[in-house]
């Protein structure tokens, strides 16, 4: 083989483990062009044979991407003009590869016959094109993202930053950060050097890191860190990304915050979707409504929860308005009723489009019973203090009128036809008595004299007269526990209530029916008494007055304390009755709950607290002992008529009395050398000296002196003067010649430590 051949021969093996072509491409002055030499390598690069386009180019040049085709013959016509190298990528389209990138370098000469010879190579740059362009399409990426990228050496040091980063870190130019200690950006360096270490440990590692910008500013950051495995699977450094959650976290913690508001608030909230389903409800709704902590509510209507009446038109009238607010009566997991006070609005979006339905709930069951009772009280205060106003006049015209009625009474014989005539007028006198004290009673103005009474021995008293009273067509059944203890009330009130809860039994039975009085112990705990909630812990007596009657209607229920409220006839009763009821046993620190039901009859429930002491003896009602005597007596009463009535009866007693219109006239007797009284019997409330100031004074002079106080006033006002207290000697007006001489013997014969001004 000659030299020669074995040149090319060594040319064409090296040229075959080219990864492209070897050419030589030739221009001629006429514009045809051709290949003189072509490595193997033209085959796979242009899909041709070195033979065919040794002699003409024409089936490579057809081979160029129409879009390229201007630019590489323009390219090809400045080389060959300024002899420059050719360099340039392009596409082909290949029969059997299809679209192909190509790049191509080539040196010109010029040759004598003024063609242009290149020599060169050509590559397919396709598979390094699209890599470059995935490059920077993730370099687009990194560089768009707004989360901050960086990447660092094996020994710490940054390499690389995105746009997010240097904005984060608050840098003007990247190369700011190269080169740095990673760890010199975090606010907490050992930190940042921990997750460093982490990750060359463990290949990874995430967690919140504190930054502080170039301004000083301290952030919150989601950082994220890898290794970035080398070619060989050695590590070539790290790679972090991190996100700012310094807002996310603040509004984070403001959702907490929120969420535990809610958890915790005592009123019940609701979230709903625009059609009432429900979305959420805290911890207190579920309390509210009866439901478990573990209940799912989700999905349920929330106009379920309360009386459909009440609600038909809240959701339209919520979307209209964008609010509402008003109370409801709602319903508990158990059917019970309750008042809740709702506030919902409409939630929004940023398009101002209804989104949710948001409401606040709040139970005013309570609130409401107290707004009752303050209506109930206030209403007392209105007629006590018109009852008051009268009282007192009101008082001494009938101790003047049934005073000289029982003076003349006392005069005539015993079949004198003018009897049955008097007793019509003192009938009617008691009952004018009788109407002023139920007014008294119920607004709780009435003076009372509370004392221990045993409440079992007292209903037996009033046994037989409770039964006269009712009428042979209802049976009177009695049941006292023999384990209850003494309570405080006023003898007289309570006489009263039983009679009045038996007229109102009677009333409710026209056909006849059962009367039933029962007694009882009650204790309350610590747990609220289901029947007097208000009732705090201790030891009560129970006193019931059940009838088999008509009952009532919730309606009639609620007013049936509140004054002249009748459902009788007109000019049956006067409407007092109850009222004067509850006024009694509120005034003597009692509770009263009535259970009721139409066509049920009904319970009367008192609950009284039990004394704890011994009960003082006490006659049979109604006793009408008129014992006298001949002690001295000063009666003082600045109202003439009813002066001279008691200085009258009690002179036919036997006393030795003198009177005086005024506590000064008295005391000017006494200084004068009057003889000093046994018993002072003197009016309350009188112009210059009260009664208790004139108390004080005789009983200075005269220690031994007993007193006896007397008023027609209320309680508030002769309350202040003491003369209600336990041990002191007192008499209502109006009051009957009766009354009178027995209250001024008891008073006479009480021990002086204890009846004394």
């Amino acid at each position: 083989m000659s030299t020669q051949n074995a040149a090319a021969e060594l040319l064409a093996n090296l040229s075959r483990q080219v990864p492209g072509v070897i050419y030589q491409y030739r221009l001629f002055p006429d514009g045809r062009s051709c290949f003189p030499f072509a490595s193997e390598g033209i085959r796979e690069i242009y899909e041709v044979t070195p033979d065919e386009v040794r002699e003409d180019a024409a089936a490579v040049l057809a081979r160029l991407h129409p879009e390229d085709l201007a630019s590489v013959f323009e390219g090809i016509q400045r080389s060959a003009r300024e002899l420059t190298t050719w360099d340039r990528e392009y596409r082909v389209v290949l029969p059997a590869a299809g679209e192909r990138w190509l790049h191509g370098t080539a040196r010109p000469e010029r040759l004598p016959d003024g063609s242009t010879l290149w020599h060169g190579f050509i590559r397919d740059v396709t598979v390094q094109r699209a890599a470059t362009e995935q490059l920077l399409r993730l370099q687009a990426a990194i560089d768009n993202s707004i989360t901050g990228i960086a990447t660092a050496g094996l020994d710490g040091r940054v390499q690389y930053v995105n746009r997010a980063a240097q904005e984060f870190w608050g840098l003007a130019d990247p190369a700011q950060a190269i080169g740095r200690l990673a760890n010199e950006f975090w606010d907490d360096p050992d930190a940042a050097r921990d997750a460093f270490a982490r990750v060359l440990a463990t290949g990874h590692d995430e967690r919140v890191l504190r930054a502080r910008q170039r301004s000083g500013e301290v952030r919150l950051v989601q950082a994220r860190t890898s290794l970035i495995p080398g070619v060989d699977g050695a590590p070539l450094g790290v790679i972090a990304s991190f996100l700012d959650i310094t807002e996310a976290e603040a509004n984070a913690s403001a959702l907490r915050l929120r969420e535990q508001v809610l958890t915790t608030s005592l009123n019940a909230v609701v979230i709903a979707d625009r059609e009432g389903r429900m979305l959420y409800c805290n911890p207190a709704f579920k309390r509210l409504w009866g439901h478990g902590e573990d209940d799912d509510l989700h999905g349920r209507h929330a106009l379920t929860f309360a009386e459909p009446s009440a609600t038909s038109h809240l959701l339209e009238e919520l979307s209209a308005r964008g609010e509402w607010e008003g109370d409801l009566v709602a319903m508990r997991r158990d059917g019970t009723p309750f008042d809740v006070r709702v506030s919902a609005n409409v939630v929004r979006g940023e398009d101002g489009r209804p989104q949710y339905l948001m409401a606040s709930i709040s139970d005013i069951t309570e609130a409401r019973r107290l707004e009752e009772r303050l209506h109930q009280s206030q209403k007392m205060q209105t007629v006590g203090r018109l009852a008051g106003g009268i009282a007192h006049d009101f008082n001494n015209l009938l101790t003047v009128m049934k005073g000289y009625l029982g003076l003349v009474r006392a005069q005539l014989a015993p079949d004198s036809p003018l009897d049955n005539d008097l007793s019509e007028v003192d009938r009617a006198a008691g009952s004018a008595a009788m109407l002023t004290q139920r007014l008294l009673t119920f607004s709780r103005r009435q003076a009372i004299t509370p004392q221990v009474l045993d409440l079992n021995e007292l209903v037996r008293q009033l046994q037989s007269m409770l039964q006269r009273v009712i009428g042979e067509d209802v049976r009177l059944e009695v049941e006292l526990e023999g384990s209850v203890e003494s309570v405080r009330f006023d003898p007289n009130q309570l006489e009263q209530v039983l009679m009045n809860l038996a007229v109102n039994a009677r009333d409710a039975m026209p056909g006849g029916g059962v009367l039933r009085i029962r007694t009882a112990p009650h204790v309350v705990g610590d747990a609220p008494s289901p029947r007097f909630p208000d009732a705090g812990p201790g030891r009560y007596v129970e006193l019931m007055v059940e009838d088999t009657g008509h009952g009532m209607s919730p309606e009639v229920r609620a007013n049936i304390f509140e004054p002249f409220f009748t459902t009788k006839a007109s000019g049956v009763g006067t409407g007092l009755g109850l009222a004067m009821v509850y006024g009694a046993v509120t005034q003597n620190g009692g509770r009263i709950a009535v259970e009721t039901a139409p066509d049920a009859g009904a319970a009367f429930h008192i609950l009284l607290p039990a004394a704890g002491e011994k009960p003082t003896s006490r006659g049979s009602p109604g006793s009408a002992d008129e014992p006298g005597g001949t002690e001295a007596v000063m009666l003082v009463e600045d109202e003439p008529a009813i002066r001279a009535l008691a200085a009258r009866v009690l002179a036919r007693k036997g006393y030795l009395v003198t009177s005086f219109g005024t506590g000064a006239e008295a005391l000017a007797a006494l200084d004068a050398g009057a003889a000093a009284p046994d018993l002072l019997v003197t009016d309350v409330i009188m112009p210059g000296m009260h009664g208790r100031a004139l108390a004080d004074a005789v009983c200075d002079r005269y220690p031994g002196t007993r007193v006896l106080f007397v008023s027609g006033y209320t309680e508030d006002v002769i309350g202040p003067h003491g003369v209600l207290d336990a041990g002191v000697d007192f008499l209502a007006k109006p009051y009957s010649v009766t009354t009178l001489a027995r209250r001024v013997r008891e008073a006479l014969d009480r021990p002086t430590d204890a009846g004394s001004g």
